[in-house]
């Protein structure tokens, strides 16, 4: 005899204690029933064929396992592996938007353009993957490095073609190249320098070009000039060295500016003579 229960729920069906002939149970043996399932519902010949069909992972591809459900409704038949895991039935083809596979990512009009690929091992939580890096491991027989990154020459992430990408090796070399883009187009050479304070261009020749800082940032000398001011008065601010109006002094009547606000006295000597008095 089947030691499964024959409601077809899957459950092992427990041994019979003794014999009853009232409920058909022999001593050693297992039972028809788990106790409460004789009022099921049998499985129908053709959903056992059907979960004959049905392997247990999720149709989807994603290969998870799914549930086996305890009740039949909404699609779902009671002891036959579910078809989808809970919220993959609109995966893929099956979504109402699918529109196969390739898609915009998300940033407005300029945004890359991304293909669904879940081997990939650069694919992100929903499964797809950039186009251009796709593109560039194709053309590269083998898959990027993590640092790599993959330049588009026209500047539109939306055109992937092999003539408009270029490979870099790291995120420094990338943005070199973009920097090299806006001086040719701005000056006509690849080596002129933004300033960093006015916008303005300088050529690598020009005396008046001045390479500060470890990220070698350019400026203006007289720029640079202006910056340090700035710097230097919001030093004094933030120190209390605030230049305040000229007042008189209260020891000898001389006018002087004090350094702080509440300073009373033009020098040390006057401030001593106040204090012996």
């Amino acid at each position: 005899m089947n030691s499964l229960c024959e409601c077809g729920c899957g459950q092992a069906a427990p041994i019979a204690p003794k014999t009853d002939t009232r409920v058909g149970h022999i001593k050693g043996q297992p039972q028809r029933f788990v106790a409460g399932h004789q009022c099921r519902r049998p499985i129908p010949v053709e959903l056992l064929t059907l979960a004959g069909s049905r392997s247990g992972l999720c149709a989807c591809g994603c290969g998870q396992r799914t549930t086996i459900p305890k009740a039949s409704g909404a699609g779902r038949f009671r002891g036959v592996p579910a078809r989808y895991v809970s919220g993959h039935n609109s995966r893929g083809a099956t979504h109402p938007m699918w529109k196969g596979g390739r898609k915009r990512d998300r940033g407005g009009p300029d945004a890359y353009i991304e293909v669904l690929d879940r081997s990939h091992p650069r694919a992100n939580t929903s499964g797809y993957v950039k186009e251009h890096r796709l593109v560039a491991e194709r053309a590269l027989g083998k898959p990027l490095p993590k640092t790599a990154r993959v330049h588009h020459v026209n500047e539109v992430r939306t055109e992937n073609g092999q003539d408009n990408l270029v490979i870099c090796q790291d995120h420094a070399y990338h943005v070199l190249l973009h920097g090299r883009m806006r001086a040719l187009q701005a000056t006509g050479d690849v080596h002129s320098r933004q300033c960093v304070c006015c916008g303005g261009w300088l050529r690598a020749e020009d005396p008046e070009l001045v390479i500060r800082g470890h990220q070698a940032r350019a400026f203006h000398r007289q720029c640079l000039r202006d910056r340090r001011r700035r710097w230097r008065q919001g030093a004094r601010k933030r120190r209390g060295l605030i230049i305040h109006q000229p007042k008189p002094c209260m020891q000898c009547g001389t006018s002087f500016t004090p350094l702080h606000q509440g300073d009373r006295y033009c020098s040390p000597a006057c401030r001593r003579s106040a204090r012996r008095r």
